[in-house]
């Protein structure tokens, strides 16, 4: 590698780090912001391949991370959640250890602060709008219809 391709190497890999210093980010964002930096492409993955070795960037952290706080703070719905892994670049096994690092209890916790919210926000409460709200929100839909049967609305 030239001194050149050296610098430009180390200076992508600086920016990762401070990239991935607020939060941490999917292989595919840290790629999509250095070629908004015109960084090269081989630079890229060079730098990638490097972050990736010392922890710096890691998709399995990062899609526990993401869906733990997509569920927690914007009572999202593992449907939803999983969309959104997929389009941040992450392969079905990277998604998959995300949805499961949910626990259950919480996921039921914050389905029913949904339904919760929703009721408190809603004018005219109406039960098909409540189902259509949660399932938009990324629930499945079995688990949409026995929670709202449970509860008799």
């Amino acid at each position: 590698m030239s001194p050149t391709e050296d610098n430009f190497q180390k200076s992508a890999l600086n920016k990762i780090i401070n990239y991935c210093n607020y939060r941490d980010r999917s292989t595919k964002e840290i790629k999509t912001k250095l070629l908004d930096l015109n960084y090269s492409i081989e630079i890229i993955d060079s730098a990638i391949s490097q972050a990736i070795e010392l922890g710096i960037v890691d998709n399995f952290r990062f899609s526990k991370s993401f869906s733990r706080g997509k569920n927690q703070k914007n009572r999202w719905g593992k449907i939803k959640i999983a969309y959104e892994l997929k389009n941040k670049g992450l392969n079905n096994k990277e998604i998959t250890f995300g949805l499961e690092s949910i626990e259950e209890k919480t996921y039921y916790k914050i389905l029913m602060k949904s339904i919760e919210v929703y009721k408190r926000k809603s004018k005219n409460f109406e039960k098909n709008k409540l189902i259509k709200h949660l399932i938009n929100k990324g629930y499945e839909t079995s688990l949409v219809f026995t929670t709202i049967n449970k509860l008799n609305f």
